[in-house]
């Protein structure tokens, strides 16, 4: 999965699709930084199953 940086609402998230991994930065750079010193981290979490379950689109079967 790769990651991202997105603003939403004033503040910068490190994203893994659609999932969000991190808590608001203040800044871009702060969130660059942070991804940068804890890349290894984030890439473990955006691998894991639950950030894969999240951004699986769901079947809808009917009946």
């Amino acid at each position: 999965m790769e990651l991202s940086i997105k603003e939403s609402r004033k503040r910068f998230f490190i994203m893994a699709g659609k999932s969000c991994l991190s808590t608001g930065f203040k800044s871009m750079e702060l969130a660059e930084t942070d991804l940068k010193n804890r890349q290894s981290f984030y890439k473990y979490w955006a691998n894991s199953i639950g950030v894969s379950i999240e951004n699986t689109e769901p079947i809808v079967k009917h009946i």
